[in-house]
């Protein structure tokens, strides 16, 4: 289905559209409505999302689940706020390098081997990633504004590439409050966790729980793992 028979069928909503599941394939006539704020456009089948281009007023978008490969149309969205690029086979993340003011990212089940593009991304809050490729995320070292991150299904070496530094991000970063980490602990990420002066919850856990747990002898990997 394209967008032009979608709206044939249905009634357009200007301060927010939700088209989930419509198997649209071609967004061509969406672009006139320059007054959007919000899109819904996950479990679809789009490719080319360059019709956004128009839609700057564009806050929250989400484009989960899509067969998405460009994202360069992006770059001109200056005022997106959510961003969810979950589940698509992203080729090229630098285009988000110009949102500026992108709080909160997704790029859970996508092909990412390291997080540079975000490094100069200052705005962003919460950030949610996986990938079995995933090894290098010091590009987040200088993200302050930083209070949540998610990161899962990591690349084997995750732990020691370039001995520990990934786990020094983590301890380093300086607004960190809630961590959740979906792998099996090793003493670097459990260093970097109780070493951490921001740091408020990992996996869900309290950290003042989890240093009283580990007061009494507590694995901090299996006590983190079966949450």
């Amino acid at each position: 289905m394209t967008f032009k028979e979608y709206i044939a069928e249905n009634d357009f909503n200007p301060s927010g559209f939700f088209g989930m599941g419509y198997n649209l394939t071609n967004l061509e006539g969406i672009e006139k409505y320059e007054s959007v704020t919000s899109l819904d456009l996950s479990d679809n089948l789009l490719t080319d999302i360059s019709p956004l281009t128009k839609l700057t007023k564009l806050e929250n978008l989400n484009l989960k689940n899509n067969l998405i490969k460009d994202i360069s149309p992006l770059a001109k969205l200056k005022n997106l706020r959510t961003l969810n690029l979950n589940k698509n086979p992203i080729e090229n993340y630098f285009p988000l390098i110009e949102l500026k003011s992108l709080e909160i990212l997704n790029i859970e089940c996508n092909i990412v081997g390291d997080l540079d593009f975000l490094a100069k991304m200052k705005s962003l809050k919460f950030l949610y990633v996986s990938s079995p490729f995933l090894e290098d995320i010091s590009g987040l070292s200088e993200l302050n504004n930083l209070k949540g991150l998610s990161i899962s299904n990591t690349s084997n070496q995750f732990e020691r590439y370039k001995e520990g530094n990934n786990c020094t991000t983590i301890m380093h970063l300086k607004s960190l409050l809630d961590f959740n980490y979906k792998k099996n602990i090793g003493y670097n990420m459990a260093r970097a966790i109780l070493k951490s002066n921001s740091l408020k919850s990992v996996n869900g856990l309290s950290i003042r729980t989890i240093r009283k747990k580990l007061k009494y002898g507590t694995n901090i990997s299996i006590l983190l793992q079966n949450i």
